[in-house]
């Protein structure tokens, strides 16, 4: 699924049944949303695994200015918006 956040598309995978409760995982600074995939097969028998590259990383796209943990906040605030349907999701994260 791609997410228009201003200028950008952000690249979030999904695996599971989409009527199973939410799990957004998000990566660390370093990584991308591939670093969860040796854990989905396993999250996917019981979640609906969402897994965001945040802006400039994995599939998502580049953007000039600073990338700061606020960014981040404001990027996953976004992909909660947008799945808005949901009344929770479960969240994973790794520094």
């Amino acid at each position: 699924m791609k997410i228009r956040n201003g200028s950008i598309e952000l690249h979030v995978a999904e695996d599971g049944d989409p009527s199973a409760p939410p799990l957004l995982l998000l990566h660390g600074i370093t990584s991308f949303g591939g670093t969860w995939e040796w854990l989905v097969p396993i999250l996917a028998e019981r979640f609906r695994v969402l897994r965001l590259d945040f802006r400039g990383h994995g599939a998502s796209d580049r953007a000039p200015g600073e990338y700061s943990p606020d960014g981040y906040l404001r990027i996953m605030r976004v992909l909660i918006l947008v799945l808005i349907e949901v009344k929770y999701a479960h969240q994973c994260f790794h520094t």
